[in-house]
């Protein structure tokens, strides 16, 4: 067996060798970069013996029990042929809990509904999992002490309701329940009978809230519009009697502060970043550590004496280079589940044990990937023309210097919610072994670095953000990394709507673009697909597109074909949901009228909003790579 050694009671500690530089590998076929990775997910049981995953075979995915001694497999649960597990916990020892949703795109796993999800109770013996009575919104928690229920949301007209239900059985006729203040529940943080104590979430669209229990009755800690002031509970201390809350003033990334909930004193923990804290590790005696994506991740430590703080700097000292992620640890505080991942790592599993001080590994999610052979992905940043500071992520072709280079320009999707991030990117993988450097960038509008600096993006969808994306082209050219006769964009979703807007926009920029799955007219977004059936969507949408028809038709790339000279490449699932059909066809038939039909495009029957398929996925890639080769001298 493979193990790290931990030592606990110091920070720097003994390590494994950093990962070597990336040597010049023959390319990997397409098909290694988008195969599905064999383990997804993972839970350690509060006893420590099992281990809950989830499990892709043939295009199908399982849910399986493992024993933690010896890894076999004891329970093994096949789900249906579309169906997907979005999310896992034990309950106990004994007991865990799953939902089920099914899969209409690659692109929407985070993006589901709730009618769509069915949850069940399985257990470890093998036992037939339970159908969970369904008609909630979310489990808000387990209630570990409690065997037979747990605390969970549903939504009421314009309300959310926080009530307990049993496991198994139908539910109570007159539930004990608690009403709340919020439309939409975005976080709650209970004492230790299991009761809301604090609760955070939106009031009406657009208008956050913070809310204290008091008496029964709850009462506003904060109420705010994105911009203003905020206070977000994150964790309470009962024994000192305080509320950790991450707290904005202006707009800025959140700081973290220590509240007394008596007296109302504030106390400092942790200062605004760059970036928003991701998460707070709680320990026995408090928060331990908040996590960072400021470039790589990283945790910045509150607590360092405590033993089990020790526990996880110890961990994160131990993996140099790469990024540590705590999935759970046992109730008695043994045994610590972590994934660990990087830039050319797509993740491996290891169970920690503090008794022999041994990081035991597990599980690698993709086996046939061999890190040593991947491409670097190297934080970036540079200023806008407005003097706003922008980051972003670069990823070299291994072996290869960066110097005149060719470029893919690869906007994230989203846009707002989201950002790029630190880790293992299939995409860009694969363009970077065949020779690409690829730019990705967190345009502003992009989640993680303070409302301020998201709401920038709102009404610019096709203006500010995409020129954010022509800065970072730019800044590429300039340094020498991009030879400017050679650079394409590409994008999907959101992002081939900003791939073919910045070919709009700057039409000797690029050589050629391409768009996956893409929206290209806003005035259709109001007219057809998922987010326009809504309240939630419609309302969404009038707050962060362009103000008017005739603002939304300047700044979507379909009203701006003829100004588009480059050769363009097409894809699209014909069973999309969020982008339909006829935004693919709304924008092929403009650039036809305006004598620039697409090179290329790729219409799959069978497909969502992004391809699931593998055979298929393929196909387009193999496509794509073909389209951008063509437009960059033959870079392959």
């Amino acid at each position: 067996m493979r193990f790290v050694l931990v030592v606990l009671f110091a920070l720097i500690l003994p390590c494994p060798p950093a990962l070597a530089a990336p040597a010049v590998p023959a390319p990997l076929p397409i098909r290694d970069f988008f195969q599905s990775p064999e383990f997804s997910d993972m839970a350690l049981s509060p006893d420590g013996k099992h281990l809950l995953a989830t499990v892709r075979r043939d295009e199908q995915w399982s849910l399986v029990v493992l024993r933690v001694a010896d890894l076999a497999p004891v329970v093994n649960l096949q789900l249906g042929e579309d169906d997907y597990v979005s999310s896992l916990r034990w309950k106990d020892e004994n007991q865990f809990l799953f939902s089920v949703d099914k899969l209409t795109g690659s692109l929407l796993d985070d993006l589901r509904f709730v009618f769509l999800t069915r949850w069940y109770v399985g257990q470890a013996d093998g036992s037939d999992p339970t159908p969970l009575i369904g008609g909630f919104g979310g489990i808000v928690d387990l209630l570990p002490d409690d065997p037979e229920r747990i605390l969970v949301s549903y939504y009421s007209g314009d309300s959310t309701y926080v009530m307990r239900i049993p496991l198994r059985g139908q539910w109570p006729r007159n539930p004990m329940k608690v009403l709340t203040p919020l439309r939409v529940v975005q976080g709650i943080v209970y004492d230790s009978k299991n009761n809301p104590r604090y609760i955070w979430g939106e009031r009406i669209h657009g208008k956050s809230g913070a809310y204290v229990r008091r008496k029964d009755r709850w009462a506003p800690l904060k109420i705010w519009d994105e911009g203003e002031p905020e206070r977000i509970p994150l964790a309470i201390d009962e024994e000192r009697n305080l509320v950790f809350l991450a707290a904005s003033d202006q707009g800025e990334p959140h700081r973290i502060d220590a509240v007394h909930m008596d007296s109302g004193e504030t106390t400092p923990v942790l200062p605004s970043r760059t970036v928003e804290p991701e998460g707070l590790l709680m320990g026995d005696a408090g928060p331990v550590a908040a996590a960072y994506q400021d470039g790589r991740l990283d945790y910045r430590f509150v607590d360092k004496d405590s033993t089990v703080a020790k526990v996880y700097a110890g961990l994160v000292a131990a993996f140099p280079g790469q990024a540590l992620s705590f999935e759970g640890r046992s109730k008695d505080d043994r045994l610590y589940l972590v994934r660990v991942y990087g830039d050319r790592n797509p993740g491996e599993y290891f169970l920690f044990d503090t008794q022999t001080g041994r990081a035991r590994f597990l599980l690698a999610q993709r086996s046939w990937i061999k890190p040593d052979t991947m491409a670097a992905m190297q934080p970036v940043s540079f200023k806008a023309r407005d003097g706003l500071e922008l980051h972003g992520y670069l990823t070299l072709p291994p072996g290869r210097e960066a110097k005149g280079l060719p470029l893919v320009l690869m906007p994230h999707g989203g846009p707002h919610g989201v950002r790029d991030r630190w880790g293992f990117d299939p995409e860009a993988q694969l363009l970077a072994s065949r020779g690409y450097a690829v730019l990705q960038l967190n345009f502003r509008g992009s989640d993680g670095y303070g409302s301020r600096f998201r709401t920038a993006g709102y009404g610019q969808w096709g203006d500010a953000m995409v020129r954010d994306l022509l800065d970072g082209l730019g800044w590429a050219v300039a340094q020498g990394i991009a030879d400017p006769r050679r650079v394409c964009a590409y994008g999907a979703s959101y992002g081939a709507f900003s791939a073919l807007q910045a070919a709009a926009l700057a039409p000797d920029a690029l050589q050629c673009t391409a768009g996956y799955v893409g929206v290209y007219s806003i005035p259709l977004m109001f007219k057809s697909g998922d987010t326009s059936e809504s309240d939630l969507g419609r309302k969404f949408m009038a707050r962060v597109m362009p103000e008017g028809p005739e603002a939304q038709r300047m700044q979507s790339p379909a009203y701006n074909a003829a100004r588009i000279k480059v050769p363009v490449l097409l894809a699209h699932g014909k069973m999309d949901v969020r982008a339909p059909i006829d935004q693919f066809e709304f924008m092929r038939d403009q650039l036809a009228e305006a004598g620039n039909p697409p090179e290329v495009t790729i219409v799959e029957e069978k497909e969502g909003h992004g391809f699931v398929d593998l055979d298929r996925k393929v196909a387009y890639y193999e496509k794509l790579l073909a389209f951008l080769d063509k437009h960059t001298a033959g870079n392959r």
